[in-house]
């Protein structure tokens, strides 16, 4: 994301909270990806991540006014999108098993979001790198955001994101170097 859409996104949060949703749309289209790779990596799965980007928009706006003038509305909106992912996934661990009537054919197509390949792709990340690994090279790699703003939503210190990132990179290099040898 490059700073012309970061001014972009924050024109249109301003204009969000002061009730004006005429820019929604473009506003929704600027960050839906991001918001769905948050809620992704956390997740694990598209359909979970395509419902958390729904309810992430509608909590953004219901909750925009709480926004501090030093604070990104991006940042914010991440946050509402890790906060409701890490909701559902506590949720669901209580959950025994799905509902006998569950229609795995009703699961909406999501090639918005994601190209071929990919879901293996994340799926071999996530086998290769711990949870907090994940989520930070996730929204670092995925969504560019800089270590100071991942520190913030994942609510650990400076240090500790970019010593993280830095790991997770080497052991991703480790088994690529692996995969390769075979």
């Amino acid at each position: 994301m490059n700073s012309n859409d970061e001014s972009r996104i924050a024109s249109l949060a301003d204009e969000i909270s002061q009730g004006n949703l005429v820019n929604f749309t473009e506003f929704f289209n600027l960050t839906k990806k991001a918001v769905f790779y948050t809620a992704f990596s956390i997740l694990g799965n598209e359909s979970d991540s395509e419902d958390i980007v729904q309810e992430t928009f509608i909590k953004f706006i219901d909750s925009h006014s709480r926004i501090k003038k030093e604070q990104s509305p991006f940042g914010f909106l991440l946050v509402i999108a890790r906060n409701s992912a890490l909701s559902l996934l506590k949720k669901r661990k209580r959950e025994i098993s799905f509902p006998e009537n569950f229609d795995e054919s009703s699961v909406p197509d999501f090639n918005d979001y994601t190209k071929a390949g990919d879901e293996t792709f994340f799926n071999w990340m996530r086998s290769c790198l711990k949870p907090i690994e994940y989520q930070i090279v996730i929204l670092h790699v995925i969504n560019d955001l800089p270590h100071r703003e991942i520190a913030k939503i994942v609510k650990r210190p400076l240090g500790s994101v970019t010593w993280i990132y830095q790991q997770a990179i080497k052991k991703l290099d480790k088994e690529r170097k692996k995969y390769e040898k075979v």
